[in-house]
């Protein structure tokens, strides 16, 4: 069984993301068919123009068997037409009755919508005061009604209750301090138990980023209604890839890397929490109580990056960050996937890497058992938030317009 816990307890090859890791994962499901022939020769040009040595292994494909999902959209919100306008959604939350929570960086409120889509409630406000926002970012309810938001410039969690009538009252604070040399960097989601936070080294101009990459790692903490951590951390995975620009004596100069791979953590409907690492398809399942469920693993090769789009990425660069990411080692493929969320049936729906210039993303969907379930394009811009109740709700944004809330049923 693969228990993580933090790094003085463990060690560092045993995280997730790391080949030790990925070595002991039991692999479930059926491994994938093999693509149609004429996927197979645009596969095998792009690899010859790129330079590639080996060609890639059958990716995700559902072409043998029938389709079992299909998606009807119900209702959209920020095209104007309710009255209803967002500037910059970084996330929606979804409660057991259906209702939206929707937290948008340029509005220091939280707006409430049912599951019709129609207008309930807001709650919040511009300021530092008790129930008051600076910068929302996140937002979760658990599975007893609270409603947990996260100021990321404030770095604390507010935490409200709804009330007869729609309306939603404050309840309490929740200050997040430094811990273990990390802070807090995001809300993951809630439970009965508390919220949990991810915590990360920082990166960019910091005496703490550290000189090997492969030492950061992120840690998954259930928080109590003190602030304080739970225990041991629930996940330890692997942090978003960055290469040191410059160094000045302690000071590093850091920034994410071009094709680069960032852990995902996310919480799905049944308070269950699940991560992967993309440098492959392995997804670890733990409790909020710290029981592992199992790691659900599927075959499925990286994009090859094509070699125009390695050069647009390094024309935007300077001299000094061409030369730190040579010496850092070119990739050659893009991540495996690039975000994932779990639906009510524990099924994964997965986004795989896309490559510049694509107008359709794919998400690939398989059961908790690994076996292939469908694969569904999506318009590049659509980022899916939540399924939950037979509803799938994303955030599409389009080139000159701002963002708009489209909600799918569910149809199998």
């Amino acid at each position: 069984m693969l228990a993580l816990t933090d790094n003085a307890g463990i060690p560092a090859d045993w995280t997730i993301g790391s080949p030790a890791a990925q070595s002991i994962l039991r692999v479930r499901g059926r491994l994938g068919t093999a693509r149609p022939i004429l996927r197979f020769i645009l596969a095998f040009s792009v690899l010859l123009m790129n330079g590639w040595p080996v060609l890639q292994a059958p990716r995700f494909d559902v072409s043998a068997q029938p389709l079992s999902i299909e998606l009807e959209e119900l209702f959209r919100l920020g095209d104007d037409e309710e009255g209803v306008l967002f500037g910059n959604i970084t996330q929606i939350a979804c409660d057991h009755a259906g209702k939206l929570y929707v937290v948008d960086r340029q509005n220091p409120v939280v707006q409430v919508f049912s599951d019709a889509g129609e207008p309930i409630s807001t709650f919040g406000g511009q300021g530092q005061g008790p129930g008051e926002f600076l910068s929302i970012s996140d937002v979760a309810v658990s599975q007893n009604g609270l409603v947990y938001v996260w100021d990321f410039q404030l770095k604390r969690l507010s935490v409200f209750v709804e009330q007869q009538g729609g309306t939603f009252e404050f309840r309490s604070t929740i200050r997040l301090e430094e811990h273990n040399e990390q802070y807090p960097i995001r809300l993951v989601g809630a439970g009965t138990e508390g919220a949990v936070v991810v915590y990360g080294s920082p990166v960019g101009f910091c005496d703490q980023c550290g000189e090997d990459d492969a030492s950061r790692f992120d840690n998954a903490m259930l928080i109590n209604k003190d602030g304080l951590a739970v225990g041991d951390p629930l996940v330890t995975i692997r942090a978003r890839e960055v290469v040191n620009v410059q160094k000045e004596g302690r000071v590093i100069s850091s920034r994410a890397v071009s094709f680069g791979k960032r852990p995902s953590i996310t919480m799905g409907p049944s308070g269950r929490l699940y991560a992967g690492w993309p440098d492959a398809i392995n997804i670890a399942v733990r409790s909020l109580s710290g029981e592992w469920h199992e790691t659900i693993s599927r075959n499925y090769e990286p994009l090859p990056i094509a070699r125009e789009d390695l050069n647009l990425v390094l024309g935007r660069l300077s001299q000094e960050e061409r030369e730190a990411l040579r010496q850092a080692g070119m990739p050659r493929t893009w991540p495996v996937f690039q975000e994932f969320l779990v639906d009510g049936k524990d099924r994964i729906w997965m986004r795989a890497s896309t490559a510049f210039g694509a107008t359709a993303a794919e998400w690939l969907i398989f059961g908790s058992d690994g076996s292939d379930v469908d694969a569904i394009e999506f318009p590049v811009g659509l980022r899916l938030e939540t399924i939950r109740g037979g509803k799938l709700v994303g955030v599409l944004n389009e080139s000159g317009s701002g963002p708009v809330v489209v909600v799918y049923k569910v149809k199998e």
